[in-house]
Parts: C-alpha cells; sequence; structure tokens
C-alpha cells in the first residue's frame, strides 16, 4: 500500500471507529478475552491470553484491567459462581 493510501486508510479508519487501529485491536483482543472468560471455565488464563492475541498473560493483564476495572482472573470469577447457582 503506497504511503498516501496508507494515511487515508488512517483517517477513515479513525473517524469510522473512533480509534486508532492499534486501540481498536487491543478494544477487540479485550472483549474476546471477556467472551472466552465467561464461557472457558477449563481454560488457563495463558491460553486464553494467547488465543486473544495478546501473546502472555502479563500483557493481556496490561491491557485488561484499565478497559474493564479488574483483573481477568476476578472477572472470570463474577462468572463462574453464576454458573453453579444457575439450575
Amino acid at each position: 500500500m503506497r504511503r498516501r493510501h496508507r494515511r487515508t486508510f488512517q483517517r477513515r479508519f479513525d473517524a469510522a471507529t473512533g480509534f486508532s487501529r492499534g486501540e481498536w485491536l487491543i478494544a477487540e483482543r479485550v472483549r474476546l478475552a471477556q467472551e472466552l472468560l465467561e464461557t472457558r471455565r477449563r481454560a488457563s488464563l495463558s491460553d486464553i491470553a494467547e488465543a486473544c492475541g495478546f501473546g502472555s498473560l502479563e500483557t493481556m493483564r496490561h491491557h485488561f484491567r484499565p478497559r474493564i476495572g479488574t483483573s481477568p482472573a476476578a472477572y472470570r470469577g463474577r462468572f463462574a459462581h453464576a454458573s453453579v447457582s444457575a439450575p
């Protein structure tokens, strides 16, 4: 892609999403992590981090906590109790 086209794409992407490409990608990875933490109880946190594209649990924690307000483990814990009490 030529430089001029990349800049045009970046401006249009920012306007359409309200995020830079990097921030959008992190937000999507965090969203996927939330989904997997809610549904894949047997998967390790490291496996979920890898599946979301973070590469490591430390990187997932670094991006997850400021956006969600809690750690991935604590977030998962909220849903573990809900599934036990459901009929």
